[in-house]
């Protein structure tokens, strides 16, 4: 039997796994299934209203964000000099064993 074309994304083995995992998780009692319309919308009407107002969001002051941005620069920063410098140690160490460079005085070690 062939597949519609606009219906070949369900037979995705992504989207296949997981109709098993949903399958899996109805058969151990971690969903609910809502036989119509009217069931699953009068479920909504069964949750309570929360009592508890939502508590207010408090905003960083400027100078935080300052702080913040700064320290995450500084961090920024100190990560590029530590490259820069393993990165000059690196090329001196190496210089005596690449090939075209001068040998380097003895007593460099």
């Amino acid at each position: 039997m062939l597949t519609p074309p606009d219906q070949a994304w369900y037979w995705t083995p992504e989207w296949q796994a997981g109709e098993a995992a949903a399958d899996a998780d109805l058969a151990a009692g971690r969903g609910t299934v809502y036989r119509s319309g009217e069931e699953f919308l009068a479920a909504f009407d069964a949750i309570p209203a929360a009592d508890e107002p939502r508590p207010e969001v408090t905003r960083m002051p400027w100078w935080g964000w300052l702080i913040a941005g700064s320290v995450g620069f500084l961090g920024l920063a100190l990560v590029v000099t530590v490259a820069i410098i393993v990165h000059a140690i690196r090329t001196i160490d190496d210089a005596d064993e690449r090939p075209g460079w001068p040998n380097r005085p003895d007593g460099w070690r």
